[in-house]
């Protein structure tokens, strides 16, 4: 019985994990296309309209939104390793399971 609890937690932390991963690659993706629609805007709006003159606001609003979507990025990679980690503790516990009961079950 404490295998199968073992191995229920541990599919429970992996699966946050992921849920985590998950979530920063998807707000990254958000931030990339932020950072596409307001450096867009900024190339039509300042481009046409003032020559150019107002680019910067746009500039930098688009560099913020890439440094947020690097930084998502970023936080997502640093969660690999954990997630490594507990699969292959998973597969230990699997592997402990079918062991102990693998001969009962031919």
């Amino acid at each position: 019985m404490d295998l199968v609890e073992s191995r229920i937690d541990k599919l429970d932390q992996i699966r946050d994990i992921q849920d985590e991963i998950d979530s920063n690659q998807a707000q990254r993706y958000s931030f990339d296309a932020g950072a596409a629609v307001i450096i867009g805007l900024g190339i039509v709006v300042c481009g046409v309209v003032t020559g150019g003159t107002c680019f910067v606001p746009f500039a930098v609003g688009g560099l913020a939104a890439v440094a947020q979507a690097v930084s998502k990025n970023a936080a997502a990679a640093s969660l690999l390793p954990t997630l490594e980690e507990l699969q292959g503790e998973l597969t230990q516990i699997d592997t402990n399971l079918r062991g102990r009961f693998g001969a009962a079950n031919p």
